[in-house]
Formats: structure tokens, C-alpha cells, sequence
């Protein structure tokens, strides 16, 4: 009975999220806007300039592209601060998230719904963290017990503190060209490679893992990544709030930029 209302708690979360980020979007004319951007290849009025149309020069891979680079672009590039405040806190987020998902799928006779952390990563990225995360909480909470309790091994579990830092690092493309005032082609290109990240991230863990030798205790390493990514996360969650509150950014306060107005997200750097 139990699992059975966990069951319908996290499929209805899910189905929340897929309202909330894209049912909305597509009630207030926001995932049209998206589309209309991708295929004119221009951002529209009253903030126009060119949108780089090829990454991979594959067209079935590039137009999904463009439509990520919109998004973020418009989240980074706009006026108003709040959008990339709230972006950087939901990166920060992710931080703890992601290095929780690697360290599940390393623990012996998980689920194979969880072993595979770069297509969590991807599904979250590209299509909602609210869409998708509660489906991996309901494959991770209906495993045995025993497999919840099984020790990763030695050698994963020494790694996983280096690949938590490395994560930190993986999230410098998305981020760092708008923070630096970079021109509009490098900070789409910053979101492409960003999106590149998730692949990476779970090579240098394996890659880590190979050299590392199995000495040690095997649990205490994973409490130190946890450790690692909740204070990076926590120290931005802190320093979002206190610079708001001082009225750092302006429109930023009360974060009234994008909290009850959706379309603000998708306003593709819009006044």
C-alpha cells in the first residue's frame, strides 16, 4: 500500500513538472516563441541579433540545439538579473543532485533505470529537473533495502570526491562567458558545450576510479563529496539571497522578475 502511494506521489509530482515547464510554456506562447526563433535563426524584437544556427552540422541534432541555446541564451543574456540568478541556483542545485545520482549508480545491484547518470543529467537538462527527478526518487526508493545499504566500491567511492569538484568546473561554459560580458556567439557556444558536460563528468569518474587503488574505507570518501557540493551549493544559495536583499541588480528583488511569470524565462532577452 505503502509503495503504492509513493507510486502515485512521485508520478504526479512528475507529471506537475511537465505542466510547469511546458504545459505552461505552451498556454503562454513561450515554447511557440522558442520554435518560431529556432527556425527564423533570429532573436526577435526588441533585442534582435543572430542566433548561431550550426553546431554539429547535423540538422536533426542542431535545431534541438538551437531551441536549448534560446532558453538559456534569453535566461543569461536579458537585462534582468533575476533569470540568471534563479538559473545559477537551480546549477548549484544540480551540483548535489548530480554527484547523489553518480554515487547511486556505482553501488552494486542497483537498478539499471539507475546506472546511467548521464542520461539522468541529460533528461534534466534538457527537458526539466522538475519532469524527471522524481522519477529517479521512485526507481532509487523501490530498490531492496539491501541494495540501498550495499558499499560502493573502494576504488569509485575515493573518486567520487574529484569528480564532485570536476562538476563544479563543468558548469564554468554555461555560466561564465555572460558573467565575463562575452559576445552573444560565445556565450551560445558556452550552453552547446555545456551540454557536452554530462559525458564528461561520468568519464573522469571513471577514468579517476581506474587509477585510484582500493585502499581505505570505501563510504567515507562519498560523505566528503557530499560535503564538497552541499557548501559550493549552499555558498551560492546564501550569496543569491544576500544580494538581493541588499538590491543588487535592481529588478532582481523579490525575485518578481520570473517568480508568476513564466513567459519572462523565454523572452529571449527582452525588456
Amino acid at each position: 500500500m505503502a509503495s503504492q502511494a509513493l507510486l502515485l506521489l512521485l508520478t504526479s509530482l512528475s507529471l506537475l513538472g511537465l505542466h510547469a515547464v511546458w504545459g505552461v510554456m505552451y498556454l503562454n506562447g513561450a515554447l511557440h516563441l522558442l520554435l518560431t526563433t529556432a527556425l527564423s535563426g533570429t532573436y526577435p524584437h526588441p533585442h534582435p541579433r543572430p542566433l548561431v544556427s550550426t553546431y554539429t552540422t547535423l540538422p536533426l541534432l542542431d535545431f534541438p540545439l538551437r531551441i536549448l541555446v534560446i532558453f538559456f541564451d534569453s535566461l543569461l543574456s536579458g537585462p534582468d538579473p533575476a533569470p540568471s540568478l534563479i538559473l545559477l541556483e537551480l546549477v548549484a542545485t544540480l551540483l548535489v543532485i548530480n554527484t547523489a545520482v553518480l554515487t547511486e549508480s556505482r553501488r552494486p545491484g542497483a537498478a539499471p533505470a539507475l546506472r546511467r547518470p548521464a542520461l539522468w543529467q541529460y533528461a534534466w537538462n534538457c527537458a526539466g529537473v522538475a519532469v524527471f527527478l522524481p522519477l529517479w526518487v521512485l526507481a532509487y526508493t523501490t530498490q531492496p533495502p539491501a541494495v540501498k545499504a550495499a558499499a560502493i566500491p573502494r576504488r569509485e567511492a575515493r573518486a567520487v570526491p574529484l569528480t564532485a569538484a570536476w562538476s563544479v568546473l563543468l558548469a564554468a561554459p554555461l555560466l561564465a562567458p555572460a558573467a565575463w560580458g562575452a559576445g552573444a556567439a560565445d556565450v551560445q557556444w558556452g550552453v552547446v558545450v555545456f551540454f557536452g558536460t554530462p559525458v564528461l563528468f561520468v568519464a573522469f569518474q571513471r577514468v579517476i576510479s581506474g587509477l585510484l587503488d582500493g585502499e581505505g574505507r570505501g563510504q567515507r570518501p562519498v560523505r566528503v563529496a557530499y560535503w564538497l557540493v552541499g557548501v559550493v551549493s549552499a555558498a551560492v544559495h546564501v550569496g543569491t539571497v544576500c544580494w538581493v536583499a541588499v538590491g543588487g541588480g535592481g529588478g532582481a528583488g523579490g525575485w518578481r522578475g520570473c517568480i508568476g511569470r513564466p513567459r519572462a524565462l523565454c523572452r529571449l532577452g527582452g525588456s
